[in-house]
């Protein structure tokens, strides 16, 4: 026999987001979501200059799209099907 109690969890919830580039707030719209933004997440392997660390970074697009020029080779760009999404 189980006897449950339920318990509030404590949440984290994101407050704010602040573009690491421009250190500009990434803002919100009145239903709470966050405009669209890359977050990346790295853990550096034995050896590499940062053995060990992890590195979390946050980028707004307006700042992805300035750092896409600097590429010397442009990353593959891909639409969703539009077929895929109506099932």
């Amino acid at each position: 026999m189980r006897i449950n109690k339920e318990v509030a969890a404590p949440r984290i919830y994101i407050e704010k987001v602040i573009c690491n580039c421009c250190g500009e707030e990434i803002r919100k719209d009145k239903f709470g979501y966050f405009d669209d933004y890359i977050s990346i997440e790295k853990t550096w392997g034995y050896g590499s200059e940062f053995d060990g660390e992890t590195h979390v970074i946050d980028i707004c697009s307006h700042c992805y799209g300035e750092w896409l020029l600097k590429f010397a080779n442009s990353p593959s760009f891909h639409k969703e099907d539009a077929e895929l999404l109506e099932c």
